[in-house]
Parts: C-alpha cells; structure tokens; sequence
C-alpha cells in the first residue's frame, strides 16, 4: 500500500463507459439503480487490474463487502453520453476501508460522487479480518475528495413507516457472493420513488445479507425535507436487511 498527496486524477485507476439503452429510463436520463452499478463495476475492476479481483478473494477467502454507500449526483448522464469514472480508497483501518468513485462527462465535468465504506471479510466465517499488507498490495492511497458532503455510516430509522410492498428475490438480484447485490437493493428501492422527481443523493446502508427466494417486505417513511427512506426486511420488520435512502428536490 503506497499513499499520494497527487491531487490530480491522471494516475487514479479509470474505466471509460457509454450509457447505453438499458443504462438510461424513460427520461432519457441514465437509471439510478444503474449509477450504483456502474460505481461498483469500476471499483471490481480496479482490484481485478491489480490482481486482487475475485480469483484473489476465492484463493485466499478473504472478500471485501460494502456496508454503506453515499453517492450525491449533481447531474445524471443522458443517453449514449460517454463518462469516465476514476476510483480510489483513501482510508483503512482494522478490517475497514474507505473509497471514493467519482464520475465525469468527457469535458472533465464532475456529475457524481461516491463514498463507499467496506469490510473485509472471510468468505466461509462471514466474519470480518484484519486488513494485512497482502490485501492492499498495488493499491495507491489518495487524499478523499473534496467535492461531496459526507454522511455517517448510519440512515436514522426515526420515523414512522409505512409497509407498501412485499418482494420474492430473483435470481438476477444474486451476485457471484450469492447473495442480493448491492445494486439490486437500490434498483427495488427506487421502485417507490415518485416519477419527475428529481434525486440529488442515494444512501444505502446494508446490514444483513438476502438469498434468492427470501421475501422481502418494503416500508417507507417521507421525512419533512422530503427524503424517502425504504428499509427492506425479512418476515419481522425489525429484521432489516437494507435501508435505501433518497434525497428528493
């Protein structure tokens, strides 16, 4: 593990995507359980070009598992725009570690910015482990960027909810984990959205993992600043799987 003051992105690890038809809604504008998606291709893809992709985690049973995102978009990508989206952790701790995605239109111009905080765990235990310099090998640590407003970790669950669906997972939902993918809790999440809103930031704080047939009960709350939060439970509402939050303007 190697840390850079270098502020600048030419180094940061990059992929170049174009948002295609399946990418982008009816508004032309790309999909935002996709945004999440795209964010988490671009981080797999670092590790796997410095060789600590899944062949890595499968060898040793170590894997790192999102626990939390916060992503602000200032402005979504329309159909067939071409973006860059630049990756890199900035913190480590214990089994913890942090790391920014930022995505940029091709003239450099900022349209949103990922925090993802993440846990590195064994894979058979399903506990988590001590980060050693094995598992950051290749990795270049850059300052966090400046251009979000952080969160905590945690979304508040204060208000009163209301349950307004129930979901039997899919097979497309599981990951190679075998588990529902980060992703796919943001794309249910988002079902229950108003349509021609637009959202300027998407939190999604996982805390227990959902297999493929599990049902899912959805329940939402609207706070005052109209952010529309919707856990996603087991059978019993206290059996909270994910809490997806969106700050509606």
């Amino acid at each position: 593990m190697v840390y850079s003051e270098d502020e600048s992105f030419d180094k940061r690890f990059c992929v170049e995507r174009k948002i295609f038809y399946s990418d982008f809604d009816a508004s032309g504008n790309m999909r935002l359980s996709r945004l999440g998606n795209f964010f988490q291709e671009c981080i797999n893809a670092h590790s796997q070009a410095i060789n600590r992709g899944i062949d890595y985690c499968v060898s040793t049973g170590r894997t790192w598992y999102v626990i939390a995102w916060n992503i602000e978009i200032k402005k979504l990508p329309k159909m067939y725009d071409k973006v860059k989206l630049y990756t890199w952790g900035y913190a480590y701790k214990r089994s913890l570690g942090q790391r920014n995605v930022i995505m940029k239109d091709e003239n450099g111009e900022t349209l949103a910015v990922g925090d993802s905080l993440w846990s590195l765990m064994d894979i058979n235990k399903g506990t988590p482990l001590r980060i050693e310099d094995s598992d950051m090998e290749g990795y270049v640590i850059y300052p966090r960027s400046e251009e979000m407003t952080y969160m905590g970790r945690h979304i508040e669950l204060d208000g009163a909810f209301d349950l307004i669906d129930q979901i039997r997972t899919r097979k497309w939902m599981i990951d190679y984990n075998g588990h529902v993918s980060n992703d796919s809790f943001i794309a249910i999440a988002s079902e229950y959205i108003p349509e021609d809103v637009s959202v300027s930031r998407i939190r999604a704080e996982y805390r227990a993992q959902a297999k493929y047939g599990e049902l899912l009960k959805a329940y939402m709350s609207v706070t005052g600043d109209n952010t529309h939060i919707i856990k996603l439970c087991g059978e019993a509402e206290e059996d909270v799987r994910c809490v997806v939050s969106f700050s509606v303007d």
